[in-house]
């Protein structure tokens, strides 16, 4: 339900784009005012994008960190918006850093 939440975290999702926003908005309406959002995504580089598109996936088609920035319009201050570097990747691995977008409702 609306306003449940002092705590919604989005680790690595996999949110495909849609033709209206409606599902998004309906779980950012599930934080709490004065309650927490916080997404973690892969940093993409375009050497990494390469690599999803070889396997078939094309991040283009899923919401990413920045599309959901926007989406928080009004409702939310952004508190952190920031690239972090990943401690201690697994060697060989693409994935070397994260985007991290922590924001709090109003």
């Amino acid at each position: 339900p609306a306003d449940s939440f002092d705590l919604v975290s989005l680790q690595y999702p996999a949110l495909p784009r849609a033709g209206d926003d409606a599902a998004i908005q309906k779980l950012l309406g599930t934080v709490r005012p004065g309650g927490l959002l916080l997404a973690v995504y892969h940093d993409l580089d375009h050497g990494h994008r390469e690599h999803m598109k070889s396997r078939g996936v094309d991040p283009d088609d899923y919401v990413g960190a920045g599309d959901l920035e926007r989406l928080l319009g009004d409702a939310f201050t952004v508190e952190l918006h920031a690239v972090e570097a990943r401690i201690d990747p697994p060697p060989g691995t693409v994935h070397i850093a994260d985007v991290v977008l922590r924001a709090r409702r109003r």
